[in-house]
């Protein structure tokens, strides 16, 4: 999984490995706690994070072949 702009203020593109299928992506805080979720269906996700506190925060995406995870920096 790709991620970029890293750090973000408004909006993440995220690139996902065809491979690992359609799943759900769970964003959660540098506590743990859970802040999003959404399905996934395609390679290609445009995320607001706008709205977000300025943090460090984790991306998991949990496919039906496969999980991926990467950290993000919201400014």
């Amino acid at each position: 999984m790709q991620l970029f702009p890293n750090p973000a203020t408004d909006q993440l593109e995220l690139r996902l490995d065809a491979t690992l299928g359609a799943g759900d992506i769970a964003i959660t805080d540098g506590l743990g706690r859970m802040v999003r979720t959404e399905r996934v269906t395609g390679d290609r996700v445009r995320l607001d994070v706008k709205d977000m506190l300025a943090g460090i925060y984790m991306i998991t995406f949990h496919g039906e072949r496969g999980v991926a995870a990467v950290r993000f920096v919201k400014q």
